[in-house]
């Protein structure tokens, strides 16, 4: 018994460390690319015109595009708060078969995208991981989750700067993991609900019964 739950802990905290080495790739890349912004914007200069902002952008673009293809999944992105900068600054790629791809320029203010959790909190608190999330538009049933940071110069909010981290290579790859005949792992988010079960139907303990519901509230409160 021992043997088999000291497997069983090591391939837990193997695939921990996977995870955790990722996020903090993608935290590490997104600190550069604030870092690239801070140290070269001028705030009168993309205030002054939108077609001085779009110089900007594209002058900053090869240093951003190498930062981009530092980041786990290959995409970055840095969306402005026109609420300060005046202009759109709107300056995100990644990687698609190969190539850089740049997505199209918008304003988010005003915009649906101003009221997700990946703008709303990402400027509430500075910092924000968001929720696991489809986006067909990157190729279907692809789930994604987000890291946004504020950026902020002179008093001044630019914008969120982040990256997606693509939730569905790591749920392939919890997929394919097999604990013994019949075990398996699955990923849980704070308050106990499913990020990953074999079975998809599944969001939380209780819903695999009572007597595994119970287990994970007794642990919790323990």
């Amino acid at each position: 018994k021992q043997d088999s739950e000291g497997i069983v802990i090591k391939l837990m905290e193997e695939e921990a460390l996977k995870v955790e080495n990722a996020l903090n790739e993608v935290k590490i890349n997104v600190n550069n690319a604030e870092n690239l912004i801070l140290s070269t914007v001028n705030i009168e200069r993309i205030r002054a015109s939108q077609g001085e902002l779009d110089n900007y952008e594209n002058e900053i673009k090869p240093i951003f595009d190498g930062i981009m293809q530092l980041t786990p999944d290959k995409n970055l992105w840095i969306i402005g708060n026109t609420n300060d900068t005046k202009n759109i600054m709107a300056l995100s790629v990644r990687m698609s078969e190969g190539k850089v791809v740049r997505e199209e320029k918008y304003n988010v203010i005003g915009s649906a995208a101003e009221k997700d959790e990946w703008w709303q909190e990402s400027m509430k608190n500075g910092t924000n991981w968001s929720a696991p999330y489809q986006w067909d538009p990157w190729g279907p049933g692809t789930i994604l989750i987000s890291y946004g940071k504020k950026v902020v110069k002179d008093g001044v909010t630019i914008g969120v700067v982040g990256s997606e981290f693509y939730f569905s290579k790591l749920r392939d790859s919890l997929s394919k993991i097999k604990i013994f005949k019949n075990g398996y792992l699955v990923l849980m988010d704070e308050e106990l609900n499913f990020l990953y079960h074999p079975n998809e139907k599944l969001t939380k303990p209780s819903d695999v019964n009572e007597e595994v519901g119970n287990l994970f509230s007794k642990e919790l409160l323990e």
